[in-house]
C-alpha cells in the first residue's frame, strides 16, 4: 500500500516530464519538494522507475518529429538490399566480430581512459569524445578507422563517400556516411544512440532503420536488437553532468556511474535489473550524486569501502 497521494503521483509525473525538456534548469526547486516530504521521494521514485508505457507518462507532451518513433517490440533483421545511393544517406552496422582479419594490416595504437577521466580525439574528419573506462585503438596509416574494445564514447563523423569511417566492437562493424552518434559496448552487449543522420544495423546480413531519436541495443549473448526512442540531446549527455534514463535496469546505471565518477559503484543482486526513469545529476562530486540518487531510488546507497553499493527496495 502506498503511503502518498494521487496529487503526489501526479506531481512525480509533472516533475518527470519537465526534466526531459533540454532547457530544464529548476534543480533546486526539485530537490525541495523531494525533501519536504518522505512520501514525494517515494512517489517519483515509484513513477520512475515503472515499466509503463511513455505515451502513457508523458501524454499530452509535444516533441520534436525525430524524436516521435517509439518501438518497444524486439525488432528481427529483415533482408535487406544494398543500394550505393542508400549507403552514402546512412550507417551501415553488420555484426561481424573478427571481420577486420580480412582487411589489410594496421599500424594500431591504443588510447584509453580510467573511470572517471575524459579525453577528446580528433582525427581527419572526425571527433571522438571518450567516457571513463574506455579502450579504443587508432590506425596511424587510416585516420577513418578504429576499433572500441570497450567503454562509451561520442562520434561525430564528416561523411565522405570515397573513403567512410569504420568502428569495429566485438560485436559489430559500423560504417559511418556523416552522422553523431553514442556508442557504449562491453561484456558482450552493444549499445547505439544517433542523434543526427542515420544508421543501418544489419545483424546476420540483414537490415534494420536507426535514424536519429532512435536507440538499438543489443543484449549479451543475443542476436535479436531492440529499437526504443531517445531523445537527440541526451545522446552525450554525460559531457554535460546528466545521466538519462527510460526503463534502464540499475545495473547499467552503476555501471555508467563508475564510468563518470571514478569510483566502484555495484549493484546487489535484488535491484540489478530493476528498471529506473529520471534524470542523475553529476555536479557536486561522488557523495552528493548517489545521496541524489537514493533519494530518487527511494532505496539505500550504501558506501562500501572505496566504492558505492545501490541496494535493493
Amino acid at each position: 500500500m502506498t503511503d502518498w497521494t494521487r496529487e503526489m503521483e501526479e506531481e512525480a509525473i509533472a516533475w518527470l516530464i519537465r526534466q526531459r525538456d533540454p532547457s530544464f534548469d529548476d534543480w533546486e526547486t526539485f530537490e525541495a519538494w523531494l525533501a519536504a516530504d518522505a512520501a514525494h521521494a517515494r512517489a517519483y521514485a515509484e513513477t520512475a522507475a515503472a515499466d509503463r508505457d511513455l505515451d502513457e507518462l508523458l501524454s499530452g507532451v509535444s516533441w520534436p518529429a525525430e524524436a516521435e518513433p517509439d518501438f518497444d517490440e524486439p525488432v528481427v533483421p529483415s533482408r535487406r538490399r544494398w543500394l550505393g545511393g542508400a549507403l552514402a544517406a546512412s550507417v551501415a552496422l553488420a555484426v561481424a566480430a573478427g571481420s577486420w582479419l580480412a582487411w589489410p594490416s594496421r599500424d594500431l595504437y591504443s588510447v584509453q581512459t580510467a573511470a572517471g577521466e575524459r579525453r577528446t580525439v580528433v582525427l581527419a574528419d572526425t571527433k571522438l569524445e571518450l567516457n571513463g573506462e574506455t579502450r579504443i585503438e587508432l590506425d596511424r596509416k587510416d585516420q577513418r578507422f578504429a576499433r572500441m574494445e570497450q567503454g562509451q564514447a561520442l562520434f561525430t563523423v564528416r561523411h565522405d563517400p570515397a573513403h567512410p569511417f569504420r568502428l569495429e566492437t566485438a560485436d559489430a562493424t559500423l560504417v559511418d556516411a556523416g552522422t553523431t552518434f553514442e556508442v557504449t559496448t562491453g561484456g558482450g552487449a552493444l549499445d547505439l544512440a544517433v542523434s543526427e543522420g542515420m544508421v543501418v544495423v544489419d545483424p546476420g546480413k540483414a537490415g534494420i532503420d536507426v535514424p536519429a531519436g532512435q536507440r538499438f541495443t543489443l543484449a549479451k549473448g543475443q542476436r535479436t536488437g531492440r529499437l526504443s526512442a531517445v531523445r537527440p540531446a541526451d545522446v552525450g549527455a554525460w559531457r554535460s553532468g546528466q545521466l538519462f534514463y527510460d526503463g534502464a535496469p540499475l545495473s547499467r546505471v552503476a555501471a555508467d556511474l563508475q564510468r563518470n565518477l571514478g569510483v566502484p559503484v555495484s549493484v546487489n543482486d535484488a535491484a540489478a535489473t530493476r528498471p529506473f526513469r529520471g534524470v542523475v545529476r553529476l555536479d557536486g562530486g561522488v557523495e552528493p550524486t548517489m545521496a541524489r540518487l537514493g533519494v530518487l531510488l527511494g532505496a539505500p546507497v550504501r558506501r562500501s569501502g572505496k566504492g558505492w553499493v545501490i541496494a535493493g527496495p
